[in-house]
């Protein structure tokens, strides 16, 4: 037979015959082995009373397949210059997985827009499950901005003073924002 990991023992029923006779739970004692865990494991019988002896037989346990589990984002994260890793919870079958049974991988989840999250099993689980992410763009109401310059020489051209921009802890680059001046050709 085969069973399924459940993180308790794995105790199959048995039936002993000696010939075309069934044995009595009373002749004979059960021992499991190697029966928590995925692989195989094995159930030995072992005769008293009016028999002796042994005979083992295997079954296997197999690992539990996160292929239907889900992943649960709780919030949108916001853009922040570094890869986000936002806070999940894996559920199967209703009940919320400990990290120690999954590896988890992203792709794209640094930049602003639609990243992905995937559990891999590992242990006594197998399989993947995957959920995509959005990262919303960051506010660039709360940026700093910081002039290298702040007085310039007339020179007749409109001026665009060399700058930086952070937001937080983070320094913009380029292509995260685009630049407007006025006021920046006349004394």
């Amino acid at each position: 037979d085969t069973y399924t990991y459940s993180g308790s023992e794995a105790q199959p029923s048995v039936s002993v015959f000696l010939g075309d006779i069934l044995l009595e739970e009373s002749d004979y004692v059960l021992t499991y082995s190697d029966n928590i865990n995925a692989g195989t494991a094995s159930v030995t019988v072992k005769g008293r009373n009016n028999y002796e002896g042994s005979v083992t037989a295997n079954f296997t346990i197999t690992k539990i397949d996160l292929s239907d589990a889900s992943i649960i984002i709780s919030d949108s994260p916001v853009y922040t210059g570094q890869a986000i890793e936002p806070d999940m919870l894996v559920l199967l079958d209703d009940a919320v997985l400990a990290e120690s049974v999954y590896t988890v991988s992203y792709e794209n989840n640094t930049d602003a827009g639609t990243a992905t999250v995937t559990v891999q099993g590992t242990g006594n689980y197998e399989g993947t499950a995957s959920e995509v992410f959005t990262i919303l763009p960051a506010d660039l109401k709360d940026a700093e901005l910081t002039i290298a310059e702040d007085s310039f020489t007339y020179n007749g051209t409109a001026f665009t003073p060399e700058f930086t921009v952070r937001l937080g802890e983070t320094l913009l680059k380029e292509n995260d924002y685009t630049v407007s001046c006025s006021g920046n050709r006349d004394a």
